[in-house]
């Protein structure tokens, strides 16, 4: 037995192995609360701009952060399709190019997933 295994065996156990994987339900959580909702809210069909906003920013985050795919992050967040996640993703991409307010926003958050992770 490998300590690989071993690691493994505990986390699929629920065990905190001491590393802290960075996965879409905590990019989720970490942008939830950055914006003061609940991740219901953000997998919900609500168009509302304050929750359209945090979803697009964590979509983008997950894509860009751990890679995730489009199928992926879209089962994510309510069952969306992948060719919505990838017009959210566009979306804020080319908000990030005028919009300072948005760029500051997504930095603060990624040092928030910085700390996470790095725990």
């Amino acid at each position: 037995i490998t300590l690989d295994v071993a690691v493994a065996a505990f986390r699929e156990q629920g065990f905190d192995t001491g590393k802290s994987e960075l996965t879409v339900d905590k990019i989720k959580r970490i942008v939830a609360d950055y914006y003061g909702l609940t991740v219901t809210q953000m997998n919900s069909k609500s168009r509302t701009k304050n929750i359209a906003t945090a979803r697009h920013v964590a979509m983008y985050l997950c894509r860009k952060l751990i890679d995730a795919s489009y199928k992926d992050i879209g089962r994510s967040f309510g069952k969306r399709d992948h060719s919505t996640v990838m017009h959210s993703i566009e979306k804020i991409q080319y908000e990030l190019e005028t919009n300072d307010n948005l760029r500051n926003n997504i930095e603060i958050i990624k040092k928030k997933i910085t700390k996470i992770k790095l725990k």
